[in-house]
């Protein structure tokens, strides 16, 4: 997986898979909290789609995204169980786990890449995934530490 059509295309898979994760467990769960969260981190990954595919059909060749922070959360913590009974906070952790994975994936198939143009979108992509960690990990602060607010 060398061309740039290649990259995105898998891009776009793994956001699909990633939606599609998100729906099962929405229609999975019986708290009405978790149900619109997981949706709307179904809807998320349909955005992201959208963006990837834009890139796609544009042939936008650069970086997309901007450089966010990271506060670390994300590897302090075990990926928990999806469970009905689950706190908001486990579910934020889920979603940041699962940012996390696909973050590492595109590390590691930057750092695996013989092309430096290849290399350069899945390091762009890899900013994008750590963008949406940082937003999980933003949101589970607020709610797992939400005693320090």
């Amino acid at each position: 997986m060398n061309t740039y059509e290649e990259i995105i295309n898998y891009a776009i898979g793994k956001e699909i898979e990633a939606e599609n994760f998100y729906r099962e467990v929405a229609a999975k769960t019986t708290k009405t909290f978790l149900k619109e969260m997981f949706t709307a981190f179904a809807d998320e990954e349909k955005k992201h789609q959208k963006i990837l595919n834009n890139i796609l059909k544009n042939k936008i060749i650069g970086s997309h995204f901007k450089a966010t922070s990271d506060y670390g959360i994300s590897k302090t913590l075990e990926k928990p169980d999806v469970s009905d009974g689950m706190s908001l906070a486990d579910a934020f952790a889920i979603a940041m786990k699962n940012e996390e994975e696909a973050m590492n994936m595109y590390l590691k198939l930057a750092a695996d890449c013989d092309s430096a143009d290849a290399r350069k979108i899945f390091q762009d992509l890899a900013t994008m995934e750590k963008g949406h960690k940082f937003k999980m990990e933003s949101a589970y602060t607020e709610t797992a530490y939400a005693e320090v607010w």
